[in-house]
């Protein structure tokens, strides 16, 4: 997608669609339940494949995670936003 090009008519009127983390081939191994359209993930695992598969140590797939990923959802007004875990 380009910037300034809209977003397509079937991904603005599916609310219903679970909101996944991709790429998906790396982080549905993360994912621990499906809950009413939701994807709750693990933490932990989450911070595992920053580690395992981008080369990150610990303190580096924390601060990833909680800017990137958690800063993503925060405020989102999505009722299918994903579910963090501990």
């Amino acid at each position: 997608m380009r910037p300034g090009e809209e977003l397509p008519s079937i991904l603005l009127s599916d609310m219903s669609a679970p909101i996944y983390l991709e790429p998906r081939s790396k982080f549905d191994e993360a994912i621990t339940a499906i809950k009413s359209y939701r994807i709750v993930y693990s933490r932990e695992k989450i911070l595992k494949v920053f580690m395992e598969c981008d080369g990150m140590d610990r303190d580096e797939a924390v601060e990833f995670y909680d800017y990137n990923v958690m800063g993503t959802f925060d405020g989102m007004d999505n009722p299918n936003k994903p579910i963090f875990i501990e």
